[in-house]
């Protein structure tokens, strides 16, 4: 999942409405937090964007809306950001924290399928050797002769 984070001046209602409005056909979760000086909008996406149509699509909502434009980041007016960044502005989030258990899940499944692969292939190399060992002639044991 992709996050984004954009950060604003402080907004009245009726902008945070908007943007949350615009975000909803975009993001499964939209987030507002709000500091003494600003606000901050964090969202999750449904699919990763296509930066600058995203990116377009976003400036010229604020325009036409008339949201009060934020602080500008060398990405823009908005930044896309990993999991890690975005809880740590904008709060927990639920969906990201099932997506993650979820995540650790499938990647200890498919650990655990990676070591049940490795024991086949190991128990078939070790049957291979011992077969190996049973087909090798075995030389006949030499009577040691009594000396008189």
């Amino acid at each position: 999942m992709d996050c984004f984070l954009a950060k604003f001046p402080p907004l009245g209602g009726i902008h945070q409405l908007s943007l949350r409005t615009w975000a909803n056909h975009r993001c499964r979760q939209v987030t507002f937090k709000q500091y003494a000086t600003y606000t901050v909008m964090g969202g999750i996406m449904y699919t990763k964007p296509v930066y600058t149509k995203f990116y377009n699509s976003f400036v010229m909502m604020l325009g036409r809306r008339k949201v009060p434009r934020g602080q500008r980041s060398e990405q823009g007016w908005f930044r896309l950001v990993d999991w890690d960044e975005y809880e740590a502005v904008v709060g927990t989030s639920s969906l990201l924290t099932t997506r993650r258990s979820i995540l650790a899940r499938e990647k200890a499944a498919m650990e655990a399928l990676a070591r049940e692969k490795a024991c086949e292939e190991l128990a078939l190399i070790l049957a291979d050797q011992a077969r190996e060992a049973l087909k090798t002639p075995v030389e006949p044991i030499r009577k040691k002769r009594k000396l008189k």
